[in-house]
């Protein structure tokens, strides 16, 4: 079963062409956990969390751009000084669906997420490993 804002993701015109979606339906994944509601999950480590599939760091540059590492071996480096805000997302199986996680560090709002979610999904969606 989807989770209630993998549908809305789903639907929205955003993803003119739902492949973002649908590529991590395809690998297994149900569920996105944006902002605060992952923060009590995804902790910040250097390497991979225990009971997770992959994990990285995420961000937005003072220019704007996306910036993101990690994956089946984790992250083994930190934010670069040059984000304006940096977070981290991580996947995970729990009861044979996959789950993506993604948050902010300390002070970013779950609306700057919100703001780059698409570009985020995307890119995890297109690094990440069937579950």
């Amino acid at each position: 079963m989807r989770s209630k804002l993998f549908e809305e993701i789903l639907q929205t015109e955003k993803y003119p062409d739902h492949k973002t979606m649908k590529r991590l339906d395809q690998k297994g994944y149900k569920l996105v956990v944006l902002g605060n509601d992952a923060d009590r999950e995804l902790p910040d480590v250097h390497g991979i969390p225990p009971g997770y599939l992959e994990y990285g760091r995420c961000g937005v540059g003072k220019d704007g751009s996306l910036f993101m590492i990690g994956g089946s071996q984790g992250s083994k480096e930190g934010h670069p000084h040059s984000l304006k805000w940096g977070g981290y997302w991580g996947t995970k199986e729990v009861k044979g669906n996959g789950i993506v996680f993604v948050r902010g560090r300390a002070g970013v709002t779950e609306a700057e997420i919100r703001k780059v979610e698409i570009p985020i999904i995307d890119w995890i969606s297109k690094n990440i490993s069937r579950v």
